[in-house]
């Protein structure tokens, strides 16, 4: 369960880092000077652009640092789908820092509920105990190493779990 758990929290703070993005370097559709028409044309090919942007983007960091091709290449769906998605949705910046610390907390409640050690519980404790600004700066590295490749471990994990549960055992 703290898998699937995962997998919705984790898209949860790419979306909020997605439309964060967005809001911040992509002019909004529903600025006063157009029409609803132009708006909405305008919306629908930026739409298309973001998607195949955030699938690219995706190929390239996962090709060679993903072992697995089907999880690659599921990776690639996935922010082909968020990022045609997040596009959609026209997140405030407000709205996307809110999803981005929802998703974490969201997966520290994964963690906390599967008896697991927390972020903010062992590496964040352990700068505190540390002290000194190199524990931080070591602290915020994992928690950027996290981000980078828990997606790609979260998909692995589900398509092990779904596999496991969807095709029978042998007979011995």
């Amino acid at each position: 369960m703290n898998v699937y758990a995962h997998l919705f929290t984790t898209g949860m703070s790419y979306v909020g880092a997605l439309g964060l993005a967005l809001a911040y370097f992509v002019p909004s559709s529903s600025s006063a000077s157009t029409t609803a028409a132009t708006t909405s044309s305008k919306k629908d090919q930026q739409g298309l652009k973001v998607g195949p942007l955030c699938a690219a983007v995706t190929w390239a960091s996962v090709r060679y640092t993903v072992p697995d091709d089907d999880v690659a290449f599921a990776l690639v769906a996935i922010a082909y789908a968020l990022g045609a998605y997040t596009h959609q949705l026209e997140l405030t910046k407000l709205q996307g820092v809110g999803l981005v610390v929802g998703g974490m907390l969201g997966q520290e409640a994964a963690h906390y509920f599967a008896q697991e050690a927390t972020y903010f519980g062992a590496y964040v404790g352990e700068a505190a105990d540390a002290g000194g600004a190199s524990a931080w700066v070591k602290a915020a590295g994992t928690l950027a190493l996290h981000n980078v490749w828990l997606l790609a471990f979260e998909v692995r994990a589900a398509v092990n779990a779904l596999t496991s549960a969807l095709v029978p055992t042998a007979a011995a």
